[in-house]
């Protein structure tokens, strides 16, 4: 089963499992997402992780502070094991 792990500023790092029959998981400030981010720099519906042929794609819900790889901002990212993506200015997400 895929494993995230969010990191936020002044939290213990949290891991969340990707359902397997889950296509999209949603990542925000709102409640309504399945993973929800507090800090101020997500946006209510920042970014979703999605199931797709071969692996998992991120992809930025045109939020704000948008989604980065290694200092770059992206609309979408692939997602490969090992990989640390940011979401908004300081949550880091470990894939």
């Amino acid at each position: 089963m895929p494993k995230i792990i969010i990191s936020e500023p002044g939290k213990t790092p949290q891991p969340y499992h990707l359902k397997t029959d889950c296509i999209i998981t949603k990542l925000g400030r709102g409640s309504d997402n399945d993973i929800i981010i507090t800090t101020a720099s997500a946006s209510t519906n920042h970014c979703k992780i999605k199931r797709v042929e071969g692996g998992f794609i991120l992809a930025d819900n045109n939020s704000t502070n948008g989604i980065k790889h290694e200092g770059d901002q992206f609309s979408i990212i692939d997602l490969k094991d090992g990989m640390t993506v940011q979401i908004g200015d300081d949550t880091d997400m470990e894939f």
